[in-house]
């Protein structure tokens, strides 16, 4: 398209974009007002005319009644059992020691965290422990086959 030619048709455009977005709102305050005020709502609100029991037939024997069911009372569900609070328990470089057999063998990460979890620490935080970028990762080596061994 020319540039000559798209200026005025822009410029013929933009009183209708501007003016666009006042009439969006009215119109669809208008639909809302329309269906606020509609009678089949209005209809399907009001509560149903309770219903009549069945009549019995003319030489049907009459019945008594008997006592009412007695309901049990609710039985309260049990609580989900909680772990007591322990102290936080933060890793050290003896535990890491520890964990990776003082540097005997070298281990692949997620056996180095089934170790440290063995200790009784979080599966996260072993996670974190042996993790390259870690507080530890400069007393670990990291083989590219992906084994860790004690370094320090």
């Amino acid at each position: 398209m020319n540039p000559k030619n798209a200026v005025p048709l822009v410029a013929a455009a933009a009183p209708v974009a501007l003016a666009m977005p006042p009439v969006l709102i009215l119109a669809a305050l208008g639909l809302g007002a329309l269906w606020l005020l509609s009678r089949e709502d209005k209809a399907a609100l009001q509560p149903a005319p309770a219903e009549m029991p069945p009549a019995k037939p003319a030489n049907a024997p009459e019945s008594k009644p008997g006592p009412l069911p007695v309901s049990a009372p609710p039985v309260p569900l049990p609580l989900p059992a909680r772990k007591p609070s322990a102290q936080v328990r933060r890793i050290t470089r003896e535990d890491l020691a520890e964990a990776l057999a003082y540097g005997e063998r070298q281990f692949t990460r997620k056996e180095a965290v089934a170790a440290l979890e063995a200790l009784g620490f979080r599966k996260s935080s072993a996670y974190n422990a042996f993790s390259e970028e870690g507080k530890f990762a400069n007393l670990l080596g990291f083989t590219p086959d992906g084994l860790i061994d004690w370094r320090a």
